[in-house]
């Protein structure tokens, strides 16, 4: 298993290259101030080498003097996350909508999607992607009251 120092110093050295290991470096920095130690060398030497770039007056704007920028065609995580979790809220209103008032499944599609701002077919994705799973999660029967003695 690779040391923490083993780790920095390949997230330093491929940084330049891939957005992943520029978000590493910074988290290195960032534990290690948080918990109160001095960042690693290279790590400060890295960072120096950033903000040099940022500081030349050559409009290099931070994030990519941070090495953040994405590589072309590149999928980011967070987006991806956030995008789900979007989806699966279409798919628990389109769901409630159903339940409590009664809607059909069409209505409440179309419904959730003007109320939303989302296309009709984006809605009926997440649906049908999410929509089996929050039925099932609203079909058990509710926990037990904790005892709290």
């Amino acid at each position: 298993m690779p040391t923490l120092e083993q780790l920095i110093a390949y997230a330093v050295s491929r940084a330049p290259h891939e957005k992943n290991k520029a978000e590493n470096v910074l988290n290195f920095f960032c534990n290690a101030v948080e918990s109160g130690k001095t960042p690693d060398e290279a790590i400060l030497k890295y960072l120096a080498e950033c903000f040099r770039r940022i500081l030349s007056y050559d409009n290099t704007p931070p994030h990519l003097a941070l090495n953040l920028r994405g590589s072309r065609g590149q999928r980011k995580e967070r987006t991806l996350a956030r995008r789900d979790e979007r989806n699966f809220d279409l798919a628990y209103t389109v769901e409630r909508r159903m339940d409590d008032d009664g809607m059909k499944r069409d209505d409440a599609i179309v419904d959730v999607a003007f109320a939303e701002g989302s296309s009709v077919s984006t809605v009926k994705d997440a649906y049908e992607t999410y929509g089996a799973g929050i039925r099932a999660y609203r079909a058990l029967p509710p926990l037990p009251p904790e005892d709290t003695k």
